[in-house]
């Protein structure tokens, strides 16, 4: 099963961006530009986490209503306490399960903030 059996379309699913454009990336895109964000939490430079408060900070249209959904292959209570203080709306534990991803996809987008 595939994201597009799923009714996610490619432009939704961008591949990683190096440190810090992903932030840049979301402002330079207009509003409804993106559905959700799928944010890893161990990156280099910049984590997830400060990379989730930048974009809940800036004065993007959507900074504050866009779904971000933390991935991390840490399944520790501890991570998904500090993905919430850092602004994102949900937690997913990888390897990530396709059913699970699209659940968690299907509530935020049917049911925006």
């Amino acid at each position: 099963m595939s994201y597009r059996n799923e009714g996610i379309h490619k432009d939704t699913i961008r591949d990683a961006c190096p440190t810090g454009t992903g932030v840049r990336l979301f402002m330079e895109k207009e509003a409804h530009y993106f559905d959700a964000i799928l944010m890893d939490i161990v990156m280099p430079k910049m984590d997830g986490f400060e990379a989730a408060r930048q974009i809940r900070r800036v004065s993007h249209k959507d900074a504050q209503m866009i779904p971000i959904i933390a991935m991390s292959a840490k399944d520790a209570r501890e991570d998904m306490d500090a993905c919430k203080e850092a602004g994102m709306n949900d937690y997913l534990a990888k390897p990530v399960e396709l059913q699970r991803l699209y659940q968690v996809l299907a509530e935020y987008l049917e049911n925006p903030m």
